[in-house]
């Protein structure tokens, strides 16, 4: 519905407009989808620095945190870059993958079990020194 998602985009840049909201900036679908972020959402809402989602559905818009380490910011940004090791036979000690899409982590467990993960979007990492 469009005159919805114009509702929902000025409400969205209102609330961004006061930077005490946390908001840093208001994705549409192109520029989500754009830089790899959420395809297919119609926005995408990126946080300031100390700003969480929570999980409220009523209340006051902001309050004490009472948990960290949610999402909300945007894949661009690389001190939000999460660390992944891996360790085990045929996995060469101190191999550095370099910055890697964590879709990638499901189906590279199921390719280390041996299981078929059909639903994955991206392909499983190569751990050991030789291609699968």
């Amino acid at each position: 519905d469009l005159k919805l998602r114009q509702r929902v985009r000025d409400g969205l840049v209102l609330l961004a407009a006061d930077a005490a909201n946390g908001i840093a900036s208001v994705l549409d679908a192109n520029q989500a989808g754009g830089i790899g972020a959420f395809p297919g959402a119609t926005f995408v809402v990126e946080f300031a620095p100390g700003f969480y989602f929570g999980a409220a559905l009523g209340g006051p818009l902001l309050s004490l945190a009472s948990s960290r380490g949610m999402h909300g910011y945007l894949p661009t940004h690389p001190d939000m870059h999460a660390v992944f090791y891996a360790k085990g036979p045929g996995v060469p000690a101190g191999r550095n993958l370099g910055v890697i899409d964590m879709r990638q982590i499901a189906p590279t467990f199921a390719a280390v079990l041996d299981v078929a993960l059909p639903s994955a979007s991206e392909p499983a990492l190569t751990l050991s020194a030789q291609k699968p």
